[in-house]
């Protein structure tokens, strides 16, 4: 299964003494630690004029791409972009939805539970 779906789930083990002995707390990871790889992978294509805006604030997520150089993309690059966008709303929910679309607004693909479905070709990755 994708990183992302493992990344959603992700736990860092805290121990801690106590005078009864060990302790053992479980917290979640931070996601600037889990999402470091996606993170750098969303500012190289932000970078690029690629990557315009993303908003993780509502249930549904959601990227802009400037259409035009979004469908120049390889198929590969596009899931990996659209994956990458994916992991810190995930890390909050792991049932959000992401969205991507171009500037005016037409939906290019989805992001759920860790799999990329491109609308414009009715796959998933």
């Amino acid at each position: 299964m994708l990183k992302v779906t493992a990344l959603a789930t992700a736990l860092s083990l805290a121990v801690s003494s106590s005078v009864l002995g060990a302790e053992t707390r479980i917290e979640r990871a931070d996601p600037s630690v889990i999402c470091l790889d996606e993170d750098m992978t969303l500012s190289v294509w932000r970078s690029q004029s690629t990557v315009l805006s993303f908003d993780y604030t509502r249930t549904t997520a959601s990227l802009v791409v400037d259409g035009r150089r979004w469908l120049q993309l390889p198929q590969n690059i596009q899931t990996s972009i659209a994956l990458s966008a994916f992991c810190r709303p995930a890390m909050a929910d792991t049932l959000v939805v992401l969205e991507v679309r171009n500037q005016s607004g037409n939906l290019l693909g989805t992001v759920s539970r860790g799999k990329w479905h491109n609308r414009l070709t009715g796959q998933w990755f």
